[in-house]
């Protein structure tokens, strides 16, 4: 797989590159190489405000990282790593998240999306932690944003329930919630709290 700028919009009135179209993108890349290939792993360092580079290779130091993983292919682990370049995001796009949490259901330490919207899987999962976040710890100093993600298999392509569960919380700085689709665990993704 070759390096290759990943030509990200701005999601609804954010001023920072949203981690859901970061993982869409990438997956649109891994995909046209390998149809069962998924991302395996995606950390987050910082904010972006720029277009990004996915490479293959480790960057320089000097390069900015801006988050890292690792893609799952044919059960080989094969590292990655988006570095933020100097260009213009080209355009922006509206978001409804409202509408996409509209049919959620938040019990004790737990939510649930009991059937799939129009939108991406992923950007379902963010919603929903990140609602679940703000039901259970609402007062941070900062927001609930997406910081990392690992998965244990692809998301699947026709399901009709996500369920997002808290399993640990740290003080009001970041959390770990367990996704299952189905019924099946598909992995962990973890909040932090930051100032975007």
């Amino acid at each position: 797989m070759q390096d290759e700028t990943l030509k990200l919009r701005f999601k609804g009135d954010r001023r920072y590159v949203h981690g859901s179209d970061v993982f869409n993108a990438i997956d649109r890349v891994i995909l046209g190489h390998d149809s069962s290939a998924f991302v395996a792993q995606l950390a987050f360092r910082r904010f972006a405000r720029h277009d990004c580079e996915l490479r293959w290779k480790q960057p320089p130091p000097a390069d900015s990282v801006f988050a890292q993983g690792r893609v799952n292919v044919a059960g080989n682990l094969q590292p990655f790593w988006v570095v933020e370049t100097t260009a213009e995001v080209g355009a922006r796009y509206e978001f409804d998240e409202d509408g996409l949490l509209s049919a959620s259901v938040v019990n004790g330490d737990a939510i649930e999306l009991p059937e799939p919207t129009r939108h991406s899987t992923i950007e379902e999962v963010i919603a929903l932690t990140k609602r679940l976040n703000y039901a259970l710890t609402p007062d941070v100093d900062g927001k609930w944003v997406f910081g990392e993600l690992k998965l244990n298999r692809s998301f699947p392509d026709d399901y009709r329930v996500i369920r997002i569960v808290r399993v640990n919380e740290m003080g009001g700085r970041f959390s770990v919630n367990r996704i299952s689709i189905d019924g099946d665990a598909i992995g962990d993704i973890r909040f932090i709290v930051g100032k975007p």
